[in-house]
């Protein structure tokens, strides 16, 4: 999962006199009523001093305004039914239940600084919480007794409406969206947002933000700290939603995100060279399709030669299919595209080679008590494209998977019977005789004699 900062903006509350004639709490009233009785508070909105019929007051540090008064004063449309206030302003909708410490923001909910009251027949709520869901800028000068309000521009705008696009793209609300676009909204500057988009697999988004000059050239930290680019992510067998649960998609579906992302032309090169083969999550994934995409984009079926990040093949190698079958297509497709037979990126002597994994067992990540044996047809492939058995414990794994097919391809490769494995001290004729099995000691014993 990535790290991504869900909305926590602010929204607000707003109702006529008429619709309550009595305070919902003697305590808040109290502390109004005594608030009320300092310096009287000023507001001042969009450079103009406001003149409201009930005074603001300072309850618990905060300042409340007259509901209507600030509601209408910021350009907002209001509603009532009930003790429940909507106002609306553009794209922003608040939602609030009178007496209530909380709002709903575009469906998101806030936590209010100080519930919403009634004093004197006039509901009051958080100017400042009022203010900023609204896009402004509110201040306070506590010499004068006076808050400001004033409207967000340039690069304090955008940076609000960047969380409020990250809202909308983790909600799906592409109409919302455009409705920030048509205000002067640029998706560009709204990088999490556009990277929320991708996780959750929403096409119609991304190509909202591609069409308006998104960055598809980026890296995301993932929450245990793996870095992925951006068209990787869109490979990932799944997608993200803002419960954080992680239903599985389809590989066609992924297809079309992915040929979105790539008709931005990212740079494939750049990418891996940063952070790894771009292939490396769908061969993970068995999702052959999709690798093919991406090599034909040009990314690389190689490894970067630095021991950095695995080799695709070797991670072609290490994938067992729902049916216990190796990805024999996969690695077939990655060897046509110039992958190296005997290269997994890696120290040999700590990790194993492509060669290895297909000759030995594999065992279930979850359960490792659940073994799939070796196909001999994989280790054909591997040593028809140049796999060399003798640089590696090979023919070792094939005897410890007692796949005597596998131990005769190996054998007739050069691999050596006598060759000792430095994690157990053991020959591969050595553990033959150990398993007890007849059949692969007189083969390997043969072999040892006549080299």
């Amino acid at each position: 999962m990535p790290i991504m900062n869900h909305w926590k903006g602010l929204a607000a509350t707003a109702i006529a006199a008429a619709v309550i004639a009595t305070s919902l709490g003697s305590g808040a009233a109290d502390s109004a009523a005594a608030a009320a009785a300092k310096p009287a508070i000023s507001v001042v909105l969009n450079g103009k001093t406001q003149k409201y019929d009930q005074p603001p007051v300072i309850v618990n540090g905060s300042t409340l305004v007259p509901l209507r008064g600030i509601f209408e004063g910021l350009g907002a449309k209001v509603s009532v039914s009930g003790k429940q206030i909507t106002a609306t302003k553009g794209f922003t909708t608040i939602v609030h239940t009178i007496g209530q410490n909380w709002a709903l923001v575009d469906g998101q909910k806030v936590e209010l600084s100080q519930p919403s009251l009634v004093l004197k027949g006039r509901t009051l709520v958080p100017l400042r919480f009022i203010g900023e869901a609204l896009d402004s800028k509110v201040g306070w000068n506590a010499a004068k007794q006076q808050v400001t309000v004033a409207p967000l521009q340039g690069a304090e705008l955008q940076a609000r409406w960047a969380d409020k696009a990250n809202s909308f793209a983790w909600a799906g609300k592409l109409d919302k969206l455009k409705a920030m676009l048509a205000a002067g909204w640029k998706p560009a500057l709204s990088e999490q947002a556009f990277i929320t988009s991708v996780f959750t697999k929403n096409k119609d988004i991304v190509k909202l933000f591609l069409d308006n000059g998104a960055d598809v050239n980026m890296i995301v930290t993932m929450e245990e700290g793996d870095a992925i680019a951006l068209v990787e992510a869109a490979t990932l067998p799944y997608r993200e939603t803002a419960d954080g649960e992680y239903p599985a998609t389809t590989e066609a579906s992924d297809l079309e995100l992915l040929r979105l992302l790539l008709s931005a032309k990212p740079d494939i090169a750049g990418l891996e060279q940063e952070n790894g083969n771009l292939v490396w999550t769908a061969i993970h994934a068995g999702r052959l399709e999709i690798v093919k995409e991406l090599l034909a984009a040009g990314a690389s079926a190689k490894s970067d030669g630095k021991q950095q990040f695995a080799a695709p093949l070797a991670a072609a190698a290490g994938y067992v299919g729902a049916d216990g079958s190796r990805a024999y297509a996969m690695m077939e497709l990655l060897l046509k595209n110039g992958a190296d037979p005997n290269d997994c990126n890696c120290d040999v002597k700590e990790s194993y080679t492509p060669l290895e994994l297909a000759s030995g067992m594999l065992y279930d990540a979850q359960d490792d008590g659940i073994a799939y044996k070796p196909e001999a047809r994989v280790v054909e492939l591997l040593l028809q494209h140049g796999a060399d058995p003798k640089r590696d414990h090979a023919l070792y794994e094939a005897v410890d998977a007692e796949a005597l097919d596998i131990v005769k391809l190996l054998l007739a490769k050069g691999a050596d019977p006598n060759k000792k494995n430095p994690s157990t001290e053991k020959t591969p004729l050595d553990l033959a005789k150990e398993l007890g099995n007849a059949e692969l000691t007189a083969l390997l014993q043969q072999t040892a004699a006549s080299v």
